[in-house]
């Protein structure tokens, strides 16, 4: 793919996109949660979303430095849309695309602060240290976190309990059992994206010491593991039924069509010969499955 260097396009392309499906699900989540009982605040929600985003986005970047830095991106990665790697960006573009994400974060956040200070318990000021620790994170992620094989445990924290909750939260002024299982469903669907990802990656992720669970355990267990995100997330959703959150029929309806699809997704990543022909097709198949059990988890959650 010729694009020239620092194009609208390659800034564009170097954002990744398709990843921000993972960065809005958690917080669509949470505003389902805030408007079937009553407390949605559509400024907020929105406010939430565009800092999730911004968020997103430098994580992305950081880990395209990161990676190429330590030897695990190359110009023939073209399917996983390294921006930095494929030299469509220069490193001071890289950096400006950081900067103004986190700037746009930073305003962002002191708006939600200040909108909404007066529902919460504390005040707002525990938005403050939530945001400052998704900032610290964004960064520590590419550099320590996943090659800690830690990367998983992030998702489920960044991906799940601190998006959804801290969305609910800025419009609730508080907390549920319900919110919290939610937002496991939403890590757990949104690591499935991570655990495709490392699958492939095993063999050179462990040339390069990144010690990602698949690189620890083994290709078996990074087959299994995969499956049993999605199946997990998909019992829970039950489990929301039983709770209330939910009618049975809505929860049956999310939980079958998601687990369907994500088994599908398995049986063709078992079919590869080698790990390393994962194409970028699975990963649209895996994107798809994850935007949809969002949609469709959503839908139930307003429909009671």
């Amino acid at each position: 793919m010729k694009i020239q260097t620092n194009s609208a396009k390659a800034l564009f392309l170097s954002t990744r996109p398709q990843s921000l499906f993972g960065a809005l699900i958690p917080v669509l989540f949470g505003t389902s949660l805030a408007y079937s009982q009553g407390v949605m605040h559509l400024t907020s929600a929105l406010l939430c979303a565009l800092f999730a985003a911004s968020m997103q986005v430098a994580t992305n970047l950081y880990n395209d430095y990161y990676d190429l830095k330590m030897g695990l991106d190359t110009e023939d990665q073209e399917d996983m849309a390294r921006a930095y790697a494929n030299g469509w960006i220069t490193q001071r573009a890289l950096v400006w695309i950081i900067v103004v994400s986190l700037f746009i974060a930073t305003i962002v956040g002191t708006t939600i602060f200040l909108m909404r200070y007066d529902v919460m318990p504390y005040h707002g000021w525990e938005l403050m240290a939530i945001g400052i620790a998704c900032m610290f994170t964004s960064f520590l992620y590419s550099c320590f976190f996943s090659y800690a094989g830690l990367g998983d445990v992030m998702v489920l924290l960044f991906f799940g309990l601190v998006p959804v909750c801290g969305t609910y939260y800025v419009q609730a002024g508080g907390l549920s059992f319900a919110v919290v299982l939610v937002s496991i469903i939403s890590g757990l669907v949104i690591d499935t994206m991570l655990a495709i990802n490392n699958y492939r990656d095993m063999e050179i992720d462990g040339a390069k010491q990144k010690n990602t669970i698949v690189v620890r355990l083994g290709k078996e267990f990074g087959k299994w593991f995969y499956w049993t995100l999605g199946c997990v997330a998909a019992l829970l959703t039950l489990v929301l039924a039983w709770m209330g959150t939910l009618s049975w029929m809505s929860a049956i309806v999310v939980a079958a069509i998601y687990l369907i699809l994500h088994t599908t997704t398995m049986r063709r990543m078992l079919r590869m010969e080698k790990i390393s022909n994962i194409s970028a097709l699975l990963y649209g198949e895996n994107a798809r499955n994850m935007l949809l059990m969002g949609l469709m988890l959503s839908i139930a959650i307003v429909i009671g």
